[in-house]
C-alpha cells in the first residue's frame, strides 16, 4: 500500500452535559464598567468540528473553536453599553495509527493539546480578561470503516489542564463521525 495524503472532516461528541465556559457578566453596567472580571476558562462546544490530514500512518488534526456575543448593559441611572465578550479555544493533535486484523477497522494513540483564552470590552476599554486553559494529554482509540468515505471513531483520553485556578486532570472520551475527502 502507497501512502497518500488524506484530508478528513470530522464532527466530533467531547462531553454530554456540564458547561463549554461561556462567559456571562450580567447586565448591571456600573459593575461592568468597574472591571476586575475574570472569565472562566472556554472548553469549547460538545460538539466540535475537526480538520485533519492522514498522511499514511500519520495523522495531525485541528479543532478551532470560539464564542463571540454581546449583551446591553444598563446602568442604574438609564445609561446603556453595549458589551462584547470573545472567547476562543484551538485543539490539535498528531495521532499515530496501525490496522487490526479486521481491514476495516484501526487504533490510534497520540498526543493532543488545546490552549484557550477570552476577553470582554465595553467600546475600547477592557472589562474582563479570559482564564487562559492550557490542556495536554495523551489520546488511543479505535476507528471503524463503514464506508469507503465514512468512519466512526471513539477515543479515551487524560488530559492535563493549566490554568489560573490550578492543575487538573482525569479522564475523558469523544466519539466523532469522520468524511474523507
Amino acid at each position: 500500500m502507497t501512502a497518500s495524503l488524506l484530508v478528513v472532516l470530522a464532527l466530533e461528541l467531547t462531553r454530554i452535559g456540564g458547561t463549554d465556559g461561556t462567559a456571562t457578566l450580567g447586565s448591571a453596567l456600573e459593575a461592568v464598567e468597574a472591571g476586575g472580571f475574570v472569565l472562566p476558562p472556554y472548553r469549547g462546544p460538545a460538539l466540535q468540528p475537526v480538520v485533519s490530514a492522514r498522511y499514511g500512518r500519520l495523522e495531525l488534526g485541528l479543532a478551532p473553536a470560539g464564542r463571540w456575543h454581546k449583551v446591553m448593559a444598563t446602568s442604574a441611572d438609564g445609561r446603556e453599553a453595549l458589551v462584547r465578550i470573545g472567547q476562543w479555544r484551538i485543539g490539535g493533535r498528531a495521532l499515530w495509527s496501525g490496522r487490526l486484523e479486521s481491514e476495516r477497522s484501526e487504533w490510534f494513540v497520540g498526543v493532543e493539546g488545546a490552549g484557550s483564552d477570552g476577553g470582554a470590552r465595553v467600546a475600547d476599554l477592557v472589562v474582563a480578561e479570559g482564564a487562559g486553559l492550557i490542556e495536554i494529554g495523551p489520546t488511543l482509540g479505535l476507528r471503524t470503516t463503514l464506508t469507503d468515505k465514512i468512519a466512526v471513531a471513539g477515543r479515551l483520553r487524560w488530559p492535563v489542564s493549566l490554568s489560573e485556578s490550578g492543575t487538573s486532570h482525569g479522564p475523558g472520551g469523544a466519539v466523532a463521525v469522520e468524511w474523507s475527502l
